[in-house]
């Protein structure tokens, strides 16, 4: 199947546990106390003296491959040899359940990483939720300028009405400022979805632009949902694993994926905690105002396409 993927794997020889989450996978190697509790974990039912695991390989659809070393005694020789083989005769549910240990022993072995580098994670911590406290008007002024290029005389769209949707979309972002939340209660604040976005869920046209709550949005739960995300695939816990797009926040509860994530971090350390959502006014809006009107007339900006807005 096309979305088979590699799991986990051990590999004895090379000394690693390979994990695959998120948008990547992590290998990591293995130290002489690792293999101990590795080794104590999976009993000696797995790997004792004479018989060892060497190889443990599980795929997203239920697949394994699993190979073993045990020691041979040639009489003829009286020599003692090694002897690699495949292991087929195992029970499904205990190739799952050891399948399960992996995964736990590679956040094990996670947790310590990111213990020895705790303040290295702090930081990253702290940049990946600077942006929650980027206020909405600045974010109304970056869609207002990301969105410039749309108004060019030379610009066409495949959509015979797209233009428009986009001088409609332009004018609601320049309207904001008088709507009733715009300076008491920012979290309530929607912006317009683009006319691209509009049109990727709406193809027919048949709930026209920007009059029904679906093309609304809270931008600044948009942002802060994004940096959870990636902040999640930064730490590689399998306790913090999800099947969202990283680059899509839609349908991620925000509060509970907050809650997964302190847990996660106390794990590492007691101290670690996620800052709160906090968006802060703008100090001045109406020379901000003024600004966007000048940002209308001037079609002169450069596109930053990489922008998670």
């Amino acid at each position: 199947m096309e979305n088979t993927h590699l799991s986990i794997q051990f590999l004895a020889t090379d000394g690693t546990i390979y994990y695959n989450y998120g948008q990547r996978g992590v290998a990591i190697k293995l130290l002489e106390e690792d293999y101990a509790e590795l080794y104590k974990r999976l009993g000696t039912t797995w790997h004792n003296d004479n018989d060892k695991l060497i190889l443990f390989e599980y795929y997203s659809d239920g697949k394994f491959n699993i190979e073993r070393k045990k020691k041979i005694f040639d009489y003829r020789t009286r020599t003692e040899t090694e002897k690699y083989y495949p292991y087929l005769e195992v029970d499904q549910k205990d190739v799952i359940r050891t399948y399960n240990l992996f995964v736990n022993f590679f956040e094990y072995l996670r947790v310590k990483d990111l213990e020895r580098v705790k303040e290295q994670v702090s930081a990253k911590l702290l940049e990946a939720t600077s942006l929650l406290k980027q206020n909405v008007s600045v974010m109304r002024f970056d869609l207002l300028i990301k969105s410039d290029w749309t108004q060019l005389a030379d610009v066409s769209f495949s959509v015979e009405n797209e233009k428009e949707m986009w001088i409609e979309y332009r004018q609601y972002l320049r309207d904001m400022s008088t709507l009733e939340d715009w300076n008491g209660n920012t979290m309530r604040i929607a912006f317009p979805i683009t006319p691209k976005d509009y049109l990727a869920i709406d193809p027919q046209q048949n709930v026209k632009y920007l009059t029904d709550e679906s093309h609304f949005e809270n931008r600044a739960m948009v942002a802060a949902k994004l940096k959870l995300l990636r902040f999640f695939d930064y730490l590689g816990l399998p306790s913090l694993v999800t099947d969202l797009d990283i680059n899509n926040a839609t349908g991620i509860d925000y509060e509970k994926s907050k809650q997964k994530l302190e847990k996660a971090l106390k794990k590492i350390d007691m101290t670690l905690k996620v800052p709160d959502l906090t968006i802060l006014g703008f100090e001045n809006e109406e020379s901000l105002d003024s600004i966007i009107e000048q940002v209308s007339q001037n079609n002169n900006y450069q596109i930053d396409q990489s922008s998670p807005y």
